[in-house]
């Protein structure tokens, strides 16, 4: 999925947010259901595979990449960002193919797009 990120701290401040961006939050609880349906992927710092983010992510075919620390510092408002969970490895990217964060899948729950995962240095952090 290659969308705008929207960092977010509370689902009722979310003026800045538009249908299809990729939320990017702490943690998530049921205020945060009304962004959820029209995110295109959600990113958190905190969880894993039975965390409210991961859970609902699943109920509602919403990619997602849980646990991951620093998101919401590492990934910046407005930024165009892709993201994809395939076998095992949660990535984010920058749109512009530059290298941004790769995330590598420490959980996985079979036939999920929910992954925890820890950030590996990109080119640019080395």
């Amino acid at each position: 999925i290659e969308s705008r990120v929207c960092v977010l701290t509370d689902p009722l401040d979310a003026e800045a947010f538009r249908g299809g961006d990729v939320i990017v939050t702490r943690n998530t609880d049921p205020s945060w259901l009304p962004l959820m349906l029209e995110a295109s992927a959600l990113v958190t710092e905190h969880g894993g595979r039975t965390s409210h983010a991961a859970i609902l992510s699943r109920e509602l075919g919403l990619l997602c990449v849980v646990g991951c620390a620093d998101a919401t510092t590492k990934l910046l408002d407005v930024q165009r960002v892709r993201v994809a969970c395939e076998h095992g490895l949660g990535t984010i990217t920058r749109a512009d193919d530059s290298p941004t964060y790769t995330r590598r899948a420490t959980l996985r729950t079979a036939g999920s797009r929910a992954f925890s995962t820890d950030w590996v240095r990109g080119e640019e952090d080395e």
